[in-house]
């Protein structure tokens, strides 16, 4: 619904804003996005779901580790778990 997305614009808007206050240091600021995931809220949510054809919880806390490190020099963009990629945030519609 509206309130969702005016939640994620606003969450997109403050990591971006985030990211550039950070740019002249070693700090980045990266959004995370899981997609479903195997959790009792998500299957709450979504009953005729697989909860097999779901990533666990603990696999993408895992994913989360690397870009958390210094090796890591993204910022401002957002990391999308099922892809395992980077993505430049879009323009709100």
């Amino acid at each position: 619904g509206g309130g969702r997305r005016g939640a994620k614009a606003a969450l997109d808007a403050l990591v971006r804003t985030y990211a550039a206050e950070c740019e002249t240091t070693k700090v980045c600021a990266n959004l995370f996005a899981p997609g479903p995931t195997r959790t009792r809220m998500y299957l709450g949510a979504f009953p005729g779901i697989d909860p097999m054809t779901l990533p666990t919880p603990e696999e993408v806390a895992k994913s989360i580790v690397p870009l958390c490190l210094p090796e890591c020099v993204e910022s401002g963009k957002i990391y999308e778990f099922r892809t395992g990629k980077f993505l430049e945030f879009r323009a709100p519609a």
